[in-house]
């Protein structure tokens, strides 16, 4: 079966996640005639679209020039230069589990946004680049989402049918209550001008968010399984999050010679600044322009910030702002200031363990979620999606090419 060509799995994914936010507009509506199940093999091509001509719930095109009518065996006429060029208006593009699918439904209010904005802005050509990845994007999540609202539909147990009712029963009072103050008309119209839908399209919506994820739910979650093994692994995989320690961000000064430390030390006894001192280059050999500051500014964490070890002893002992000098070693004379410390994170196993089964819990879900939504779009009833882009594709480019 030929799913999505020149689609990666990571945008397949990142299709099907954003299946319980995603737009519901396309259902067919109920005044359009039910259509056979078909399977992408049998989309119905160019050759067959004549016979559409006969459903009064389809039309291919509508020219909008008078003097340029259809001809006699109902096919659309020839284009026109862009400007009296015929444009498609519910034009049947394929199938979704033997519903047709309109071009209307594909173009929601975000995605002809996006459109209208490349066509003010890119060629021809550059445009159908554009438009290809937004409509792709769009006709994937729409696929995934009906074939899942579908074959949930088939198996929800009357219990969770009775469960989703009662929900949408109480969000529908709740919006009455907060929208209307009771009244429904009122709900209704301050809903619309709120929202920028209607309510009841907004309930139906609801309705296949709760459908369609509890579906999800009920075949994901028993597959789940954290035990602590996995937990311990983790942890230990991931010791860096949990126990980091302290880091500091220090200046040093090393003196020119024994009468510069004398110097250095007799300005800290009168409290003279330490960052003043370390930028004194007749008092400083270690990096005075920047006033002695060490590693270039950047914290370092853990107890081994020096490698002279008399220093980095006496630094471990200081707090933000203070200092400590002189320290000889060998023939050098050092002072050391500690500019800031901050406290590290030191969180045990038994702190993160809930974080931790939760994280481990997500991840299995995705997984377990992605493998459900490919298996059901091998197994799944609907036009190629790759014929069914092409035409949305070519209505795009003749309805908001500019």
């Amino acid at each position: 079966m030929l799913l999505f060509p020149k689609t990666s799995t990571a945008a397949l994914l990142a299709a099907s996640l954003a299946l319980i936010g995603c737009e519901t507009t396309w259902l067919a509506s109920n005044d359009r005639k039910p259509t056979p199940a078909v399977q992408p093999d049998d989309f119905v091509s160019e050759a067959q679209a004549s016979d559409d001509a006969d459903d009064p719930g389809v039309t291919t095109q509508v020219s909008t020039d008078p003097a340029d009518p259809a001809s006699e065996d109902g096919s659309a006429a020839e284009q026109a230069p862009r400007s009296e060029q015929a444009l498609p208006v519910d034009a049947m593009v394929g199938h979704i589990n033997g519903e047709a699918v309109y071009a209307d439904q594909i173009f929601d209010v975000n995605l002809i946004a996006q459109l209208e904005s490349f066509g003010r802005r890119y060629d021809s050509e550059e445009f159908r680049g554009m438009a290809q990845g937004v409509i792709q994007d769009r006709l994937q999540g729409i696929i995934i989402n009906k074939l899942i609202l579908g074959e949930a539909e088939r198996n929800l147990k009357e219990a969770q049918r009775r469960g989703i009712e009662n929900r949408i029963q109480a969000e529908r009072e709740e919006l009455l209550r907060f929208y209307g103050q009771g009244s429904l008309a009122k709900a209704k119209a301050e809903f619309r001008e709120d929202r920028g839908k209607e309510l009841e399209q907004y309930l139906r919506e609801f309705r296949e968010e709760l459908v369609v994820g509890s579906y999800i739910r009920s075949k994901v979650l028993p597959k789940i399984v954290v035990n602590q093994r996995d937990v311990e692994r983790y942890y230990a995989d991931h010791l860096d999050r949990y126990q980091q320690p302290d880091q500091r961000t220090i200046r040093l000064i090393r003196a020119l010679d024994e009468g510069s430390a004398q110097a250095i030390a007799d300005g800290l006894r009168k409290r003279r600044s330490f960052e003043k001192l370390a930028a004194d280059p007749e008092l400083n050999q270690y990096n005075p322009n920047q006033a002695g500051i060490f590693n270039s500014g950047n914290p370092i964490p853990g107890d081994k910030v020096i490698g002279l070890e008399p220093v980095n002893a006496a630094l471990l002992e200081l707090d933000s702002g203070e200092h400590a000098g002189p320290i000889t070693v060998g023939d050098a004379t050092f002072f050391v200031q500690v500019v800031e410390r901050t406290s590290g994170k030191q969180i045990s196993l038994a702190e993160a363990q809930i974080e931790i089964e939760k994280k481990l819990r997500a991840a299995q879900f995705e997984k377990h979620a992605l493998r459900f939504r490919m298996d059901l779009l091998k197994r799944g009833s609907y036009s190629n999606p790759a014929e069914m882009g092409q035409k949305l594709l070519d209505i795009a480019s003749a309805r908001y090419d500019q």
